[in-house]
């Protein structure tokens, strides 16, 4: 059984959440070759204060993010729909 545990910003979660699965789901079933129903997978939203990072690294939460992940997020889910 593979899972996969996703770690990041709650509202960019929030936002993409189906997406996100999706895609990682779609890749573990290529990769690994295991069925649609072995869908195993956990997402940890957590808040911008639980980050500490370099002031030159990270930003200042979903803001900085927000478009760009989403592009992301819609391109990899593009690649790795169920069913391709």
């Amino acid at each position: 059984m593979a899972q996969v545990v996703v770690f990041a910003l709650r509202a960019s979660l929030d936002a993409h959440r189906a997406a996100l699965s999706d895609a990682i789901h779609g890749a573990i079933m290529k990769a690994l070759d295991y069925p649609p129903e072995k869908r195993f997978q956990r997402f940890i939203g957590l808040d911008p204060a639980d980050f500490v990072h370099p002031e030159d690294r990270g930003g200042s939460g979903p803001s900085r993010t927000s478009s760009s992940a989403a592009e992301a997020t819609q391109r990899a889910a593009s690649r790795w729909r169920v069913g391709n």
